[in-house]
């Protein structure tokens, strides 16, 4: 069964870990994976910032409740840098003990 990942017999079995150990690995990947939602979130966080710009000039929203709405985006767009430049401390660590349902 050449290509399936699933079949370690064949001599084609790549495994998804390459890194130096599966703790380190996974939370490389996990950052990464974090850093790319919070950057979606960002970027979500600059539309609704603009669209908040077209409902004033629209008239859907005072002047005022685009002040207080744009100004809540920044202070959200503040938070996301900050937890896009320092991701760490957000992180679930590997080496925590393990939990039981029981």
């Amino acid at each position: 069964m050449k290509g399936n990942s699933n079949n370690h017999e064949d001599g084609d079995f790549v495994g998804w870990r390459n890194e130096a150990t599966p703790s380190e690995g996974s939370k490389r990947r996990y950052e990464a994976h974090f850093i790319s939602k919070l950057t979606d979130c960002d970027g979500e966080n600059s539309e609704t910032d603009s669209s908040l710009g077209f409902a004033k000039d629209c008239g859907y929203i005072s002047a005022a409740q685009h002040e207080d709405l744009t100004s809540l985006c920044r202070e959200i767009g503040k938070m996301l840098g900050s937890m896009i430049s320092r991701p760490g401390p957000l992180l679930i660590s590997d080496s925590r003990p393990p939990t039981s349902d029981l």
